[in-house]
């Protein structure tokens, strides 16, 4: 301000505003140099005033007031949890109020911290895709600068291990005897991963010459039965939704040898029995053979084979008598028998005796009850059998003694359609015997 000094008296001066948003204090408002502070930003029109008690002149002046700058806002998004092979979408955002004046908000991706290395692909972005070296859990930053003022945000991504596929054991392998079952005790392990899944287990028949049914199919222990003998691979599969592994076992069912000594004979004392007996395997255990013997289970002397371990053979008893041959077979894990009965008599005699009752047997008009008695010089047995009513009924006689034999009521030839054949009485004996 400049005053021609007339009328020769002192300048007075004042700053006033003129108008703007908010209120407006002067430090010094009758001083031209002077400073202001404004109560709310926006446009402020100030005016200064000077007066020499003659004459007042005045002058304005225009002020922006601006907010103060902020720090910028910034936003490196939500926490992830994603696989080794995948990549994090980093959504991150910055807002700036634009201030300083001019400037450029620039805005950078960092590590922070974390078990591998992290590659950005593109680093100056808020936006950006990141890959992991290694899993873990890693802290990443978006940080923005407005040259004024920095700030930042932070955003924790877990890196999960590939997912690996179960690790399954369907146990050891199982030996036993048909009908009996088997016992399956699995185990299997996991990376717990895909988060949240649950393993899908399977016990399945993989091959084998029957049906399995197992007890519980979809847990790792259960009990498998078999309907038929055999070798039978059994698997047991984990599923962690995302992979699939199994593992087998197999399972031998043996079954034991069907043998068969062959039907009963009679011979005289010193003649020779031949004994035919079979056995059929199943061939488990593989690679074993079946092993037969004959041996005498009862009777009165002494048993000689020509062949013990041969499926045929003959066989001489030293005395007369009744005796029970076995013929037993092994596969080297199990054993079964089958027994033959051979009558031995001690003399040479006719084969058979035969006899019928031609007609009704009646007495005082009441039907009786037929019988026979059967005496003996010397012990013996003996045999007495009606075909076409199938009887039959052993004897045991002492010497000299005698036992009777009660036959069916039927046995008598009562009327024409009866024939011998059928209702004949077939009697045999180891000796001489009288009926």
């Amino acid at each position: 301000m400049t005053d021609d000094s007339l009328p020769g008296g002192a300048v007075s001066l004042n700053w006033s505003k003129v108008s703007g948003p908010g209120a407006v204090t002067f430090t010094n408002p009758s001083n031209s140099t002077t400073g202001a502070t404004f109560s709310a930003p926006g446009t402020y029109i100030l005016k200064l005033t000077a007066t020499d008690t003659n004459a007042t002149t005045t002058s304005t002046v225009t002020v922006t007031v601006l907010l103060p700058n902020q720090v910028p806002i910034v936003n490196a998004s939500a926490n992830q949890t994603i696989a080794l092979s995948a990549t994090a979408a980093a959504n991150g955002s910055v807002t700036d109020d634009g201030l300083p004046l001019g400037s450029t908000i620039e805005s950078k991706w960092s590590f922070v911290s974390g078990p591998g290395a992290v590659t950005f692909t593109s680093v100056g972005s808020p936006q950006t895709t990141a890959s992991f070296s290694a899993p873990g859990t890693y802290v990443l930053r978006l940080s923005a600068n407005d040259t004024d003022r920095l700030t930042s945000a932070d955003v924790t991504i877990t890196v999960l291990p590939p997912n690996q596929a179960p690790v399954v054991n369907a146990g050891a392998d199982h030996l036993l005897a048909f009908p009996n079952t088997a016992n399956l005790i699995g185990t299997t392990t996991d990376d717990g991963y895909p988060v949240g899944s649950s393993l899908a287990l399977t016990w399945s028949k993989v091959s084998g010459p029957g049906t399995v049914t197992f007890s519980a199919p979809n847990a790792l222990v259960t009990i498998a039965s078999f309907s038929v003998s055999g070798i039978y691979a059994l698997r047991l599969t984990a599923s962690d939704s995302a992979l699939t592994t199994s593992d087998d076992v197999v399972i031998t069912v043996n079954q034991a040898s069907v043998v068969s000594a062959g039907t009963e004979q009679t011979i005289s004392l010193g003649q020779a029995v031949t004994l035919t007996g079979t056995a059929t395997d199943d061939g488990i255990p593989v690679g074993s053979t079946v092993n037969v013997i004959w041996s005498k289970v009862s009777g009165p002397g002494d048993v000689i084979f020509a062949a013990p371990n041969s499926l045929s053979t003959t066989a001489t008893f030293s005395v007369g008598g009744v005796y029970i041959v076995r013929l037993t077979a092994s596969d080297s894990l199990l054993t079964s028998t089958d027994d033959v009965r051979i009558n031995v008599r001690t003399r040479k005699l006719p084969p058979e005796y035969s006899l019928t009752f031609p007609g009704a047997l009646v007495e005082n008009n009441n039907p009786i009850q037929p019988a026979l008695y059967i005496s003996a010089p010397r012990p013996t047995t003996g045999r007495v059998e009606i075909a076409g009513l199938n009887f039959s009924q052993d004897f045991t006689v002492t010497g000299n003694s005698s036992v009777k034999i009660s036959l069916p009521r039927a046995a008598d030839l009562n009327t024409a359609s009866d024939q011998v054949i059928n209702k004949g009485i077939h009697i045999t004996a180891l000796d001489q015997i009288t009926v």
